[in-house]
């Protein structure tokens, strides 16, 4: 579930990457590689006003930016291309 509920906050600008991932070998090991990848977000203004972004189609190339973050976080998972 992709929520972030941030609405009461004034003058927002909320952006999230999110990417599918799915195991090669069916979790037979802790690899993941990126199917597909959308951003989402909103923006609020000093009324309290939301305006919904997205979701729109993003470059699944962009995976090798988090997949770098996810190595340190989860060593024991590789991530590939």
């Amino acid at each position: 579930m992709l929520l972030d509920d941030r609405s009461k906050r004034l003058n927002v600008n909320w952006t999230a990457d999110a990417f599918l991932v799915a195991s090669p070998d069916g979790v037979m090991t802790k690899t993941i590689v990126p199917i597909a990848s959308f951003s989402w977000g909103y923006n609020t203004d000093k009324d309290k006003k939301v305006t919904f972004i997205g979701p729109k189609n993003t470059r699944v190339s962009d995976w090798s930016k988090f997949s770098k973050m996810l190595n340190k976080l989860y060593p024991s998972w590789k991530t590939q291309k």
